[in-house]
């Protein structure tokens, strides 16, 4: 078995710490010095199976419910897609849902971000079913899109096109990444086909 990467779990503590500190006189970059730690810290006790990696991502989602509720500020839309996926593979949909009606901005993003973050929404009963944009999907993403609607009308799926998403992505897209060391994407779906 392969030994934790401790200086990158010293790097996020440092980083959060960071953070913390600033939050104070720089709410902006605090936060975002906060969320840069807690995602390294968890990928890397993702990637080495540690059960501690639920706990770093209940404290981030948490931590940006109360940031952004008292903040006017619109959350980055990659981030509330991250935090939606995050809070359900945790199991909390109700945090998920508070996440999902934070303010948060489609401008300046990429069309991908933009579809997924209104599929998940609608997954979710928060928005309608409103995914029109005007974007050419690849195979795996509109397959990936494909699931998600499935799960969001009550229908059954495999998740073949979700787990086809994640090993086309993992290593480009998410590479480094928490979305990286194992296909949360499936089971995101998986639970939200529960509830």
């Amino acid at each position: 078995m392969e030994t934790i990467d401790q200086r990158r779990l010293d790097h996020a503590e440092q980083t959060i710490r960071k953070g913390l500190e600033a939050i104070g006189s720089d709410p902006q970059n605090g936060y975002y010095w906060v969320w840069s730690g807690h995602m390294l810290k968890a990928a890397t006790l993702l990637k080495y199976d540690q059960p501690q990696a639920e706990t770093v991502m209940r404290s981030l989602v948490q931590n940006t419910i109360r940031h952004f509720s008292s903040h006017d500020s619109p959350l980055a839309l990659t981030k509330q897609n991250e935090l939606i996926l995050l809070s359900i593979l945790t199991g909390d949909t109700e945090d998920a849902r508070r996440i999902a009606q934070l303010k948060a901005t489609e401008e300046h993003n990429h069309p991908f971000d933009v579809v997924l973050n209104r599929k998940l929404r609608h997954a979710l009963g928060v928005a309608d079913a409103n995914h029109a944009l005007s974007y050419q999907a690849s195979t795996h993403e509109a397959g990936f899109f494909v699931d998600i609607d499935k799960v969001a009308n009550r229908e059954k799926t495999d998740f073949s096109n979700t787990d086809m998403y994640w090993k086309a992505t993992r290593k480009k897209r998410y590479e480094n990444t928490i979305f990286g060391q194992k296909n949360i994407f499936r089971e995101v779906l998986e639970k939200l086909q529960r509830i």
